[in-house]
């Protein structure tokens, strides 16, 4: 039973890990919590502003 538990628990943890290399290689914020306090939001909201600025 602890064995089927474990392979439970490391599976979860494979498949978040692997959508998170999926978000982050597709460019995508890879945070679960993407809103204007992300890291991820901030950084490319200043490259657009840049990226306008220089239009």
């Amino acid at each position: 039973m602890e064995i089927l538990i474990t392979l439970a628990l490391i599976s979860i943890a494979f498949y978040f890990l692997y959508k998170s290399i999926r978000n982050k290689a597709k460019g995508k914020c890879d945070c679960s919590s993407c809103s204007s306090h992300c890291p991820y939001y901030d950084n490319k909201l200043k490259e657009e502003q840049k990226k306008n600025h220089k239009e």
